[in-house]
């Protein structure tokens, strides 16, 4: 499976470090590290997760008030 973020997704992520590092010294850090994870169990469990249509799920991060929505491509 590969994973690939639209330019909005990838500012908002950039963003969202930058915010999280603000508030307490490698908070961002942790919070990038834990969509990693995240991003690893829609991989491991890809149709895991909370349906949000036909072809789109969404999995939630554990520990930040984040979501990864992603959809299927095919062919």
């Amino acid at each position: 499976m590969k994973i690939d973020f639209l330019a909005p997704a990838t500012a908002e992520f950039k963003d969202a470090i930058a915010y999280y590092n603000l508030q307490s010294e490698g908070l961002g850090f942790e919070f990038a590290a834990e969509v990693k994870r995240t991003l690893e169990r829609i991989v491991q469990y890809p149709e895991a997760w909370s349906p949000l249509s036909k072809r789109t799920r969404r999995c939630r991060t554990n520990r930040f008030p984040y979501q990864n929505q992603g959809q299927e491509k095919y062919g």
